[in-house]
């Protein structure tokens, strides 16, 4: 993008080529700001960003295999034979679970292949509520922006409806341009809970996640839950939304009170879509943490075929595909 048509990356307006803050908002600015062009309404967002923050939509691109993101798919049909094989062509979201620990969470898929029975899992209700932890404190707010938050927050503490709702949705944009998607995640779930829509709760959802993914400790179990609850709300309205469903087990890998639920959303992904990238993918994780090295094998390769050789994707899993034959390599020379 040429520095005549730069744009802010926190509220779109249009920057001089020796800007160096934004006019309209304040936003601390490069003189050649680099943005990422949003595919569903062609809003600009900063390089870092993974959701837009005109329409929330998930920019591709970023990290590919961050949490939510949507890895890029060749668009030759997969040699797959699998029903729904078709399906691995969409958007899908890919979450890379680090090699190593979570031991309890492969020691219970272990146990969910022996007792699963007819290979998946019977539907059950919803997990048991754990213990409410406090939340973190949110991060600061950049002093170039501090006054025009405090102004939306100052209209949002006055107003009421729809404006009132104008309003928090702007702010949520703004802090997310910014950088806090803490804050952002607050305010989102205010909205979530006035307009109880799949939409606006899946967007609460992914901030928390983006939350949770900054800290470490009890912290991150108390923002897992906080992902879980508000994904859980968007299953209750699409039962069948199964990228929601994935992302959701993700976090409940972070939740020590219910790291079973992990495993049983993976495999009712599976039961729904053998071609889903994400539960593929992660099903592979724990397949290698409990040692079954020829299944985890199987399952990378499967995830090769599906999204193709020029997709982020099959690089990783190349990756960890190397990995299996060093381990395989040096138990047969034990």
């Amino acid at each position: 993008m040429s520095e005549a048509t730069s744009v802010c990356p926190a509220c779109g307006a249009r920057l001089k080529p020796e800007a160096v803050v934004c006019d309209l908002c304040g936003m601390p600015v490069r003189k050649s700001p680099r943005v990422l062009v949003c595919d569903a309404c062609g809003h600009a967002n900063p390089v870092g960003a993974r959701y837009c923050n005109q329409c929330g939509a998930a920019l591709p691109g970023v990290r590919p295999l961050a949490p939510h993101e949507q890895p890029s798919v060749t668009t030759e049909s997969p040699k797959a034979t699998e029903p729904g094989a078709a399906s691995a062509l969409r958007p899908v979201h890919v979450a890379f679970i680090v090699v190593g620990g979570l031991l309890l969470v492969g020691a219970l898929y272990l146990i969910t292949l022996v007792s699963g029975g007819r290979g998946g899992l019977p539907p059950a209700g919803p997990a048991p509520q754990p213990m409410e932890l406090p939340l973190p404190e949110p991060g600061p707010i950049p002093a170039a922006v501090a006054d025009q938050v405090a102004a939306l927050e100052a209209e949002i503490a006055r107003l009421e409806g729809s404006a009132r709702l104008e309003k928090q949705q702007a702010l949520v944009n703004l802090l997310i341009g910014i950088g806090r998607p803490d804050r952002a995640a607050l305010v989102q779930e205010e909205i979530a809970r006035q307009l109880d829509s799949p939409e606006a709760w899946r967007r609460a959802g992914n901030l928390f996640y983006d939350w949770m993914e900054m800290v470490d400790g009890p912290a991150k179990t108390a923002l897992a839950r906080r992902v879980i609850a508000a994904y859980q709300r968007v299953l209750e309205k699409e039962p069948d939304n199964l990228d929601v469903r994935a992302d959701m087990a993700i976090a409940y890998l972070y939740d020590p009170d219910n790291p079973m639920e992990a495993v049983r959303q993976t495999r009712l992904v599976l039961e729904k879509d053998s071609t889903h990238i994400q539960a593929n993918f992660n099903l592979g994780i724990m397949l290698l943490q409990i040692n079954r090295l020829d299944e985890a094998r199987a399952q990378f390769e499967k995830v090769q075929r599906l999204v193709g050789p020029r997709s982020p994707l099959y690089a990783q899993a190349d990756t960890i595909l190397q990995l299996i034959h060093r381990l395989q390599t040096t138990g047969s020379t034990q």
